[in-house]
């Protein structure tokens, strides 16, 4: 959603699809670690142990790209004077951000940065279209 109304060009469009592939990525690793924990024995021995490895090698490379792709985002949301500029902030600084949440809980935890800028910027998008006169008349009537 924000990708279509933002409408990007350049190094936020690009940045934008980085972010989208990692994420779909990263979903991607997440449903392979929960699966073989519920599903049965996962230290290495048959399908859940080979499922559990590839998870792992799908989780590396995209955590290392979320990181990348979201800090270039909101770096290039800084420069562009994005507003709100909060997202643009947390996605700037995912990186450290992500390394001191690393050392107080787990590794899924280092999203929250991500998940609070596009929550703003969800709700942002939500209360601008709410506002809208059309929106004003349908509720009245």
């Amino acid at each position: 959603m924000v990708y279509r109304r933002r409408q990007p060009v350049r190094l936020e469009k690009w940045a934008l699809r980085f972010d989208i592939a990692a994420y779909a990525l990263a979903s991607v690793s997440v449903f392979l670690d929960y699966w073989t924990q519920w599903t049965g024995n996962y230290n290495g021995d048959g399908i859940e142990g080979a499922l559990f490895t590839l998870a792992w090698i799908v989780t590396v490379p995209s955590f290392l790209l979320f990181l990348l792709s979201s800090a270039v985002l909101g770096a290039t949301l800084l420069v562009k004077r994005f507003r709100p500029t909060l997202p643009a902030v947390l996605l700037a600084l995912v990186v450290p951000l992500a390394f001191g949440i690393l050392q107080v809980t787990s590794m899924g935890s280092a999203a929250l940065p991500l998940m609070f800028a596009f929550g703003i910027l969800g709700r942002r998008i939500a209360r601008a279209e709410s506002t809208t006169p059309e929106r004003r008349a349908a509720v009245a009537a």
